[in-house]
């Protein structure tokens, strides 16, 4: 049993399950401490109270849907009741910007690696996606971004959408002129995928009116995307 929050529940809890409050500051320290936790176990339960400080709230929930299979959840009056399988060789690990990639987003954001929290996934987990960025030129509006698991012939199974925020959640709004900015989503996959190759399409836009960024890749195609 692994929770957010001091409670009630870790002072008087004597069963026969570990129980550990996860604290870390950032989100290798979260899934460092998820894997020393766990231990081998096979099953994990996740007591998530509400309305706590996004550090390690975020950082927990990203870890354990990226990495094990959610069987069931339940609302409490203090939150939620998260139920976990966790599957042979787990590893808790934050996805990281391993594959270099080149392209601007209308001469303001470019992108500059990107990677996955892992190769294969299945329903009932998520993908992790992580995105270094680098900030051309300093802008008043927060972006959000989207981010399509798509097959071949071109159907969405899976989907983010969310403002975009680095590690320590600032939105594009803060960013400071010619600084780098590592980015973290989770990707949902919709009921019913079936074995395959997918390809992410990413893109960032505007909330007020929707309006999405014009994208040059490395060999200078431009998209709007």
């Amino acid at each position: 049993i692994v929770s957010n929050a001091p409670s009630a529940f870790d002072r008087h809890y004597s069963g026969a399950l570990r129980c550990t409050l996860i604290t870390g500051t950032s989100e290798q320290a979260v899934a460092d401490e998820l894997q020393q936790d766990c231990d081998g176990a096979r099953h994990l339960f996740y007591l998530e109270f509400a309305n706590q400080e996004q550090v390690p709230t975020t950082f927990i929930e990203r870890q354990l849907s990226q990495s094990a299979l959610l069987l069931w959840q339940k609302s409490f009056a203090y939150g939620t009741l998260y139920s976990y399988q966790l599957s042979a060789g787990y590893q808790f690990q934050p996805a990281t910007p391993s594959i270099e990639q080149t392209a601007n987003f209308a001469d303001q954001f470019a992108l500059e690696s990107y990677g996955f929290s892992r190769q294969q996934v299945e329903y009932r987990q998520e993908l992790g996606l992580a995105l270094q960025w680098r900030l051309l030129r300093r802008t008043t509006q927060d972006e959000y971004l989207f981010a399509r698991l798509v097959d071949a012939q071109g159907q969405v199974w899976g989907q983010y959408d969310g403002r975009l925020t680095d590690d320590a959640f600032l939105g594009t709004s803060a960013w400071q002129e010619a600084t780098s900015h590592l980015c973290r989503a989770t990707v949902s996959l919709l009921p019913g995928i079936p074995p395959g190759q997918y390809w992410l399409a990413l893109g960032l836009y505007q909330l007020e009116d929707l309006t999405r960024l014009t994208i040059t890749a490395s060999d200078e195609q431009r998209w709007i995307t």
